[in-house]
């Protein structure tokens, strides 16, 4: 969603996988993910972001494994 010229909101969405090794086993876990954020452009080449991504994995082995991740970042382009 381009809120101006210069400020963009977005969502994301999808799908992960990650696998766990323990002392004698390993397990794979499937999840999915959502998120959104806000990317500001400061010039023409330049742009800040920060975005929230959530994850949730299936339930194993008695343990329900999440995360919660806050990203910041920035991005310089070259100059044409």
């Amino acid at each position: 969603f381009l809120a101006s010229d210069t400020v963009m909101f977005y969502g994301r969405g999808g799908w992960t996988r990650t696998n766990v090794d323990f002392v004698a086993d390993s397990k794979t876990f499937d999840g999915w993910n959502v998120g959104g954020g806000v990317e500001a452009f400061l010039a023409d080449n330049v742009s800040v972001r920060g975005e929230f991504v959530y994850t949730n994995y299936e339930t194993a082995l008695g343990v329900e494994p999440s995360q919660k991740q806050f990203n910041i970042g920035e991005k310089q382009g070259l100059a044409a």
